[in-house]
């Protein structure tokens, strides 16, 4: 039976482009190749084309991989008319400091291709052959 994991932790300061890669498996052949020799890994590179994301309005989609999530995080930011969070004018200095608050989330859903599947549409008619 495959694990079936729930997973939702802070992320404390900004989130960076190389956390991103790993959450979007954003990764070239041999990045991959790492992955999977791993002890314990738990990836299935056969799975990739099932990973999604909720965009805009509750949509599921497929992981938009030509930006990474501090990017995504920014423009959601900027649509809202919020500066970036993660950073503020130093009063002294002018220039720009981490804040260090807890502005993202990591939230792990993993399980049977079932499950997933239900979690990520409900009862939704989904094309199961793409």
């Amino acid at each position: 039976m495959a694990k079936q994991v729930f997973d939702i932790n802070t992320n404390k300061g900004a989130f960076s482009a190389a956390m991103s890669d790993e959450h979007q498996r954003n990764w070239n052949d041999e990045r991959w190749q790492f992955q999977l020799g791993k002890p314990g890994n738990n990836y299935d590179r056969s799975r990739e084309h099932m990973n999604f994301e909720i965009a805009k309005g509750g949509r599921v989609q497929a992981i938009d991989r030509s930006k990474n999530i501090p990017q995504k995080f920014l423009e959601r930011c900027a649509e809202l008319g919020i500066r970036n969070p993660d950073y503020k004018t130093d009063p002294k200095t002018g220039k720009e400091i981490p804040t260090n608050r807890i502005t993202t989330a990591k939230i792990i859903f993993q399980g049977s291709r079932e499950r997933m599947r239900e979690l990520a549409f409900g009862e939704q008619k989904v094309n199961q052959t793409q």
